[in-house]
């Protein structure tokens, strides 16, 4: 079984632990080293590693502090740059590698910067789990997943109703839109995975202003049958 916890996640930072029983991982680190600090109740000597979505800050505000504190630490090239933290392990998409028990593989969606998304296979367990986020499109599927953590950060509905009511500006609208995944989105993935292997989806990253909650929930359900929680 997979631990999963939300630690933040959204528009002012994004941060999850998971854990297999012997190796916790940090999925994006977005908030500040206290907030993981606390999140983690205090044993950030548990983590093993934390991998990194992307350089908007949102998802790697404390990635220098983990790395001063020794936190083993990998994402796409322009992590390192943007945190002006060379020490960051960095590898082309499709790649795998080992970070105890967890195999990694690191592979690329849209978005308007390099950004990778992570699957996960835990040798304890068996399990895999997908993480995606910030992904206008993700060209691949994931075979037999058991744990999925995907972004749903709008209804089309929604945003296009408050652009038109001047709610948002056109021009941020249309950035959301061609840079993040849609509730829609979100559901075709999760209709192309194994429902017999799947037991929990995280939708993640909601938008405030421009999602449902509960909506987004019984439109997860409907298409897998599995525990969804909201993070």
């Amino acid at each position: 079984m997979i631990d999963i916890k939300a630690i933040a996640s959204g528009s002012s930072g994004n941060c999850y632990r998971v854990s297999d029983g012997s190796t916790a991982l940090l999925l994006d680190a977005g908030i500040s080293i206290y907030k993981i600090q606390q999140g983690l109740d205090f044993r950030l000597s548990e983590i093993a590693g934390a991998l990194i979505s992307h350089e908007h800050m949102d998802h790697a505000k404390a990635v220098p502090d983990l790395a001063k504190r020794g936190v083993l630490i990998f994402g796409p090239p322009g992590v390192a740059k943007a945190c002006a933290c060379p020490s960051i392990l960095s590898g082309p998409p499709l790649r795998r590698f080992t970070i105890d028990t967890w195999s990694i593989v690191p592979f690329q969606v849209e978005h308007d910067v390099t950004c990778y998304g992570y699957l996960l296979d835990s040798k304890k367990t068996g399990d895999r789990l997908v993480y995606i986020t910030d992904a206008a499109a993700v060209p691949y599927t994931f075979g037999r997943v058991t744990y999925m953590m995907i972004e749903a950060n709008y209804s089309l509905r929604i945003l296009s109703r408050r652009a038109t009511g001047g709610a948002i500006k056109d021009e941020l609208a249309a950035r959301i839109a061609q840079s993040h995944m849609d509730i829609d989105g979100a559901v075709d993935i999760l209709r192309r995975l194994d429902p017999r292997a799947l037991k929990q989806v995280w939708l993640l990253h909601l938008s405030d202003g421009n999602s449902d909650a509960e909506a987004f929930r019984r439109m997860a359900q409907r298409a897998t049958g599995a525990e969804v929680y909201i993070a």
